[in-house]
């Protein structure tokens, strides 16, 4: 099950110096507030965030800027400059605690020279 879920970006595509140049070609952070008034048990919300330059086969990393009440926040690049970031209730009751909305801080991390593609598989 999907529910829907509201989220803004407020900051991306600030890119900061970054070190480790061969592991990491860019470092891209990003805010971003959801609103979602119920998660049922076992269900997922999952909703999109604007992040220009990020690419597919990058990481990214995100973080809750308070308690979400158990949920469990991942975020992955599924097209280009487009992060889905996913909110699975993995409790046994419905979360309910978040309606007045929560703010997320994430960074995409672009790949650099290390992970290049292999020769053959």
């Amino acid at each position: 099950m999907t529910e829907a879920t509201t989220i803004a970006s407020t900051n991306a595509a600030r890119k900061q110096s970054r070190q480790f140049n061969d592991v990491f070609s860019n470092v891209i952070p990003f805010t971003f507030s959801a609103t979602e008034a119920s998660i049922a048990t076992g269900a997922v919300s999952a909703g999109d965030v604007t992040v220009p330059g990020a690419a597919l086969g990058d990481f990214v990393l995100v973080a809750p800027r308070s308690d979400i009440v158990d949920l469990v926040v991942t975020a992955l690049v599924t097209a280009a400059n487009t992060v889905t970031v996913t909110l699975t209730n993995v409790t046994g009751l419905a979360v309910t605690a978040m309606s007045g909305g929560f703010t997320i801080n994430g960074v995409v991390l672009g790949v650099g020279s290390v992970f290049a593609a292999p020769s053959s598989f």
